[in-house]
């Protein structure tokens, strides 16, 4: 018996709210934050037009999954309204999440988001979504980091291992010291992609995750030797 089959056309309606409930609600959160931390001071970060990231990704397009086209409603206006408003730094060159790690040099400060890579950066974190207050000590961002050299990121469109998910990575990582994950994870990059193909993108991979700027001591690394940190 043979069947037809109706083309269906699905359309999705999205309702905007005025541009003064987005900044209302921005306003919300930053009171909200700064009173749950019972903070006196703050610095707001926001990343500009130029990041260094572009130019060494080599092996795929930094965040080249992303439609750069496609903004929340209200981007600029918010934008604006934390520049003017809230004080807010733009950051040009690097990430604002660069430049929170370059200003956790001092103690009593405590990093606000709910990316999970900034977790490798030691020190105080609070995700307002989920109203979790935590530290993370200096072993957890180590690993935190290295776990992401493995996996890559999807969200960033960087590549990491193939084959190599959270569980995986995790298991080949607690094989080694904490002092010898460098130099593991170095392995597995030479075994993927060959010594010399290892000797580019391992530290492209190193410097596109590794968040407070370019390190240079793994720009002139030799594969199949390391440094101590």
């Amino acid at each position: 018996m043979a069947h037809e089959h109706a083309d269906i056309n699905c359309q999705v309606n999205t309702v905007v709210e005025p541009v003064g409930y987005a900044l209302n609600n921005v306003k919300t959160t930053m009171v909200a934050i700064l009173e749950r931390l019972e903070a006196k001071d703050y610095i707001v970060y926001l990343s500009g037009d130029t990041n260094f990231r572009d130019e060494i990704a080599k092996t795929k397009k930094y965040k080249g999954n992303r439609d750069k086209y496609r903004k929340p409603a209200w981007y600029d206006e918010i934008r604006t309204y934390l520049i003017n408003t809230w004080k807010a730094e733009v950051v040009n060159g690097i990430e604002a999440d660069d430049a929170v790690a370059d200003a956790l040099d001092e103690e009593h400060k405590c990093i606000v988001s709910i990316d999970k890579d900034l977790n490798q950066i030691a020190g105080w974190h609070y995700n307002w979504v989920k109203d979790e207050l935590y530290n993370v000590e200096p072993f957890e961002a180590q690993r935190c980091f290295w776990l992401q050299m493995i996996m890559g990121d999807v969200t960033d469109n960087i590549q990491g291992i193939p084959g190599y998910g959270p569980k995986k990575a995790e298991k080949y990582l607690d094989m080694f010291d904490p002092h010898e994950w460098e130099q593991a994870v170095m392995e597995l990059y030479e075994n993927e992609y060959g010594v010399l193909g290892a000797a580019n993108v391992f530290p492209e991979h190193y410097n596109l995750i590794k968040i407070g700027g370019v390190d240079e001591r793994i720009n002139n690394l030799e594969m199949g030797s390391t440094e101590g940190d």
